[in-house]
């Protein structure tokens, strides 16, 4: 997996402002993997990571996948805007003591 990862971060200065990177990769897939440091929402950081990273994913003959969990509506929409779809829902179990 170390070897394979990729990703990319938009930076401020020498703040890490957003990143998006591979978080698995398996069956032709990479799964998403986003983040925006707070001081840093609502830019469109996230999204230009997130286009970089759908980009560089299709260069590599991967498809970019996206997970979120339901009710997650910042999550959803920058998966719209970057051009996913819902297909199908998962059903997820937390761990509990």
């Amino acid at each position: 997996f170390a070897e394979l990862v990729f990703g990319w971060a938009v930076m401020r200065g020498d703040q890490l402002a957003s990143f998006c990177t591979a978080c698995a990769l398996g069956g032709g897939e990479a799964e998403v993997e986003i983040g925006t440091n707070p001081a840093f929402r609502r830019l469109g950081l996230a999204e230009a990571a997130g286009y970089a990273f759908a980009h560089t994913a299709l260069e590599r003959g991967l498809r970019p996948a996206w997970t979120c969990s339901t009710g997650n509506a910042g999550s959803e929409r920058l998966a719209q805007k970057l051009g996913f779809a819902e297909f199908r829902k998962v059903t997820g179990y937390p761990i509990t003591a």
